[in-house]
């Protein structure tokens, strides 16, 4: 039951990440197959594509974030119970809305 409620949430993140990273291969391979017939079109093409490899990895790792599985969401609350375990050792008071351990 978890993972639907999981994947009800990822969907509408990834959905539009996916479209954006489609669109933007689909750019990067048309820019590539653009003849430059001189130095400076052959410049404008690499800078084009240079600029779109960017927005690709930005776009990936955007993907990345957002691609939670069951196992990486115990992870992330299990680390958050160990710092804030920590940060009581040291003195540290923890929000009021945390419940004690």
């Amino acid at each position: 039951e978890f993972s639907q409620y999981l994947a009800a949430w990822r969907t509408p993140r990834l959905a539009p990440l996916m479209e954006r990273k489609r669109a933007l291969l689909d750019e990067r391979l048309n820019a590539g197959q653009v003849a430059a017939e001189d130095d400076a079109a052959r410049a404008r093409r690499d800078g084009a594509e240079a600029a779109i490899n960017n927005s690709l990895a930005d776009v990936e790792e955007l993907l990345e974030q957002s691609n939670i599985t069951i196992d990486n969401f115990w992870e992330e609350i299990a680390e958050i119970n160990d710092l804030r375990a920590k940060a009581q050792s040291v003195g540290r008071r923890t929000a009021a809305e945390l419940p004690d351990a």
